[in-house]
């Protein structure tokens, strides 16, 4: 029997990345995605992940558990405290957007850069670097940078402009090792990032896709 993952998304950009991963990587499991938009909006809006945010994950959890989901995937990254919250308590597995690629990166080079297109973000990847690398014990040498505009840029519809902010802003972090492209929206640049940087690049959908069939044995 198929697995079915329930996709939780604050940005409709993110939808078609993680479509894309499934199709290629794992077409056997069954998605079914849920849209909260809102969920941005509001975190752009006040800044930090208070306690609201937990519990709108907890509720959206709750309702992809109702619909059969074998397993969970949110797709923004700045939700990490809010989506640690919400999976207490659940068997089974239940992922934030970066975790597993953060793990691959970290288990490579300490040397680590990312890149991130939602603001509120850059709290939540130096979090989960933080623990991550406490967990398998080395030291990160972390840089993140903000490309400023490409989000509002995807959202105008300006996906051109959006991708050139994105390629020409990774020359910033050209002194890592490996450069992550945290935000699911720039996963289809990891050619164009690598080719400018001429460093090893990696973006998040397939990763977590891989962990989720991994984990479920399929």
């Amino acid at each position: 029997m198929s697995s079915r993952i329930a996709l939780i998304h604050a940005l409709e950009a993110s939808i078609e990345p993680i479509r894309k991963s499934f199709e290629r990587l794992w077409p056997e499991a069954i998605t079914a995605n849920l849209l909260d938009d809102s969920l941005s909006l509001d975190l752009a809006s006040v800044g930090i992940l208070d306690a609201t945010f937990g519990q709108r994950m907890s509720v959206l959890v709750d309702y992809a558990l109702e619909c059969g989901a074998d397993g969970i995937l949110f797709t923004c990254s700045a939700f990490g405290e809010a989506i640690e919250e919400a999976r207490v308590g659940h068997d089974i597995p239940i992922l934030k957007p970066d975790e597993s690629m953060i793990r691959q990166a970290l288990e490579m080079s300490n040397s680590i850069g990312i890149l991130v297109t939602f603001l509120p973000t850059i709290y939540s990847v130096k979090r989960e670097v933080k623990e991550i690398s406490s967990q398998i014990g080395i030291k990160p040498d972390l840089a993140v940078h903000f490309v400023e505009g490409a989000m509002d840029a995807l959202k105008a519809g300006d996906k051109a402009k959006h991708d050139n902010l994105v390629i020409n802003a990774s020359t910033e972090l050209a002194d890592r090792d490996i450069i992550l492209l945290a935000q699911f929206s720039m996963a289809h640049l990891v050619k164009g990032v690598e080719t400018n940087t001429g460093l090893n690049v990696m973006s998040s959908p397939d990763p977590a896709v891989l962990y989720l069939k991994k984990f479920l044995g399929t």
